[in-house]
């Protein structure tokens, strides 16, 4: 995390791609559960948290997929979409089931999910 930190302090962009997949730092700290590296981007000036991979998965996606309920909130704190889909139909919400975890199930209805958004899954999500 601090070197997260010395970047950003150095003017590294926040919202900068890599990858084949094109994500971001957000993107990869909320899919692997690092949740102080999290908090670090989502306070810097100008974090985009509805940013996507270019299988359109986002950071809440990513998290929800993953089970990790504490990123979720603070994505959703932040303004997080929580009815946006991937390109394949995977919501947050549809994986979030997927893996029945009921915490952040719950958590994205509190937070106004859309439990009856079509889905046009056409392929396994992932």
């Amino acid at each position: 995390m601090e070197v997260v930190k010395f970047l950003l302090e150095s003017g590294a962009s926040v919202n900068q791609s890599c990858g084949k997949l094109n994500f971001t730092a957000l993107i990869a700290a909320a899919n692997e559960g690092h949740e102080e590296t999290v908090r670090v981007l989502l306070a810097h000036p100008g974090c985009d948290v509805n940013a996507t991979k270019s299988n359109g998965y986002t950071a809440l996606i990513s998290a929800c997929n993953s089970r990790y309920l504490n990123i979720a909130n603070l994505l959703i704190e932040h303004g997080a979409d929580v009815n946006k889909a991937s390109a394949t139909g995977c919501s947050a919400l549809y994986l979030a089931c997927s893996a029945g975890d009921i915490r952040v199930v719950k958590a994205l209805l509190d937070a106004k999910a859309d439990v009856n958004k079509p889905s046009n899954v056409s392929e396994l999500c992932s």
